[in-house]
C-alpha cells in the first residue's frame, strides 16, 4: 500500500519468496463459530461476526461479537480447553450508561466497538464510535462485577467551534497501565486531524473525561515523511520498553510503517519502515490490519493487504529486533499453512480458501506467544470459520498443548 508504480517495478525485479520460520506451526480453532452462536442462544453460526480481540497472561481471551449490530456482545473466554466463556456486556448496556448521564442529549442508537483491551488491574477498557450522527465513547467495565462506567465522550471541550469529544474521530487504542492511548483520525471527525490522545481510565466517572494529545499531526508529518498519507489504523504496547507501537496502514495510500511512540516524551519516532520489511520478505507491497506485540519484543502483523499471490499475503509476518526504522521480519505463519489444518473449516463444513482477518482483530498471548485472530467475512450469510484461530511455532522437543494438530515441518 502506498507505494509508488516504479518502486514495485524495481522490486518485482529482485522478487524473492520469504523463509518461513523455524519449527512446527500449530493451528487450533479456539473457538468456532457455532460456539459463539450457541452461547447467543442461537443456532445460526452464519449470523456471528467476532471482530475485535484482546488476550490476557492467564490465557483469557475478550472478543467483541458483530453480528448483531443494533446490539454487540462482548464475551470472555475463560477456558481454551474445553471451550468456557461468559458474556461480560453489550453495547444495549453501553448506551444506556451513557443515557442515563447523558442529560438532554440523544442517546445513542447503534454503537460500534473500535477496541478492547484491559488495563493493569485486569478491568476490561472498551472504546465505541458510530457513524454520524453517532459519537464516540470510552467505557470501563470491572469484569468482576461487570459495573460500567463511562470515562470519556460528554466532554465537549472544543465548544463552541465543534460539539464532539475529546475522542471523536478514533480508530483504535492500547492501554498501558491505567492510561487508554487512542488513535484518531481526521477522516472520521478528529477535531485535531490525524493524532495520538490519551487518557486514565479511572479519569471519570459521568464520561467527562477530557484526553490529552499525546502526537500531533505535525509530529506524525515529520516521521512519515511530507506529502506522505497519514492513517493509523492499530496500536500496542511495547512492555519492554514502556512505549507503543503503532501501523500507519489504514487505507491504500499509507505508507505501512511502524512507529514508535513514547508517552512520556510524547515522541515518535519511525520503528521499522515497510520497505525494510518488504525487502526481508520479497514482496512489492504489504498492508496490515492488525498487530501485537509479544514475548521477546517481537511484533506481529496481519498482511491482508500485501501483494495478491505472494506467500505472505493473508499471512501472519514477525518483526524482531526492531529499531531504527529496521527489523528482521519473516513469515511466521502463511495463509496456506494455516489453511492446511483440519480444524480450519468454514461454518457450512467446508474448506476455507482464503482468511479474512478483522481490523484490530489480531492479540498475542503475552507468555507463550501463540498468535490468535479472528476469522470472519462481512458477507450474509457469512461462511468462514465465524471464529477465533490460533497459531504458534513449537520446537521438536516442545510438546504441543491439548487440543492442537500439527501442520508441516
Amino acid at each position: 500500500m502506498g507505494r509508488t508504480l516504479g518502486f514495485m517495478l524495481g522490486f518485482l525485479s529482485v522478487l524473492v519468496f520469504p523463509i518461513p520460520q523455524e519449527g512446527t506451526l500449530v493451528v487450533r480453532l479456539v473457538l468456532s463459530g457455532e460456539q459463539i452462536a450457541a452461547a447467543k442462544g442461537s443456532s445460526d453460526p452464519t449470523k456471528v461476526l467476532p471482530f475485535r480481540l484482546a488476550a490476557t497472561a492467564d490465557n483469557r481471551l475478550i472478543f467483541s461479537d458483530h453480528g448483531n449490530s443494533d446490539n454487540i456482545e462482548i464475551f470472555e473466554v475463560y477456558a481454551i480447553t474445553p471451550q468456557e466463556f461468559v458474556k461480560i456486556t453489550d453495547t444495549a448496556s453501553l448506551r444506556a450508561k451513557v443515557d442515563e448521564l447523558n442529560g438532554d442529549e440523544p442517546a445513542p442508537s447503534r454503537m460500534s466497538v473500535q477496541a478492547l483491551d484491559l488495563d493493569s488491574e485486569g478491568h476490561l477498557v472498551i472504546l465505541t464510535d458510530g457513524e454520524d450522527p453517532e459519537l464516540a465513547y470510552l467505557f470501563h467495565v470491572d469484569r468482576r462485577t461487570k459495573e460500567i462506567a463511562l470515562v470519556s465522550g460528554l466532554d465537549r471541550p472544543f465548544l463552541p467551534v465543534a460539539p464532539i469529544s475529546s475522542i471523536e474521530g478514533n480508530r483504535s487504542m492500547a492501554v498501558l497501565g491505567t492510561t487508554a492511548y487512542i488513535l484518531l483520525n481526521d477522516r472520521f471527525g478528529a477535531f485535531s486531524g490525524d493524532s495520538i490522545v490519551a487518557i486514565d481510565v479511572h479519569a471519570a466517572t459521568d464520561g467527562r473525561g477530557v484526553a490529552r494529545e499525546v502526537i500531533s499531526t505535525a509530529q506524525l508529518e515529520a516521521v512519515i515523511g511530507p506529502g506522505q498519507d497519514i492513517d493509523l489504523n492499530d496500536i500496542a504496547v511495547r512492555p519492554s520498553r514502556n512505549t507503543l507501537v503503532a501501523i500507519n496502514s489504514g487505507r491504500t495510500q499509507a505508507t505501512d510503517d511502524l512507529l514508535e511512540i513514547d508517552p512520556e516524551r510524547r515522541t515518535v519516532s519511525l520503528l521499522v519502515a515497510a520497505t525494510d520489511i518488504e525487502a526481508d520478505l520479497g514482496i512489492p507491497d504489504v498492508g496490515f490490519s492488525g498487530m501485537d506485540i509479544g514475548p521477546g519484543d517481537v511484533i506481529y502483523l496481519a498482511n491482508t493487504f500485501g501483494t495478491r499471490g505472494h506467500p505472505a499475503t493473508r499471512g501472519i509476518i514477525a518483526i524482531r529486533n526492531a529499531r531504527d526504522g529496521q527489523g528482521d521480519a519473516s513469515l511466521f505463519a502463511s495463509q496456506a499453512e494455516i489453511l492446511a489444518s483440519p480444524e480450519i473449516r468454514s461454518v457450512t463444513g467446508d474448506p476455507v480458501t482464503e482468511l479474512r482477518f478483522q481490523n484490530a482483530g489480531l492479540a498475542v498471548h503475552p507468555v507463550t506467544g501463540e498468535v490468535f485472530f479472528t476469522e470472519s467475512d462481512l458477507g450474509r450469510p457469512r461462511t468462514q470459520t465465524n471464529g477465533i484461530i490460533g497459531v504458534r511455532r513449537v520446537t521438536g522437543t516442545e510438546p504441543p498443548p491439548p487440543s492442537y494438530r500439527s501442520v508441516g515441518p
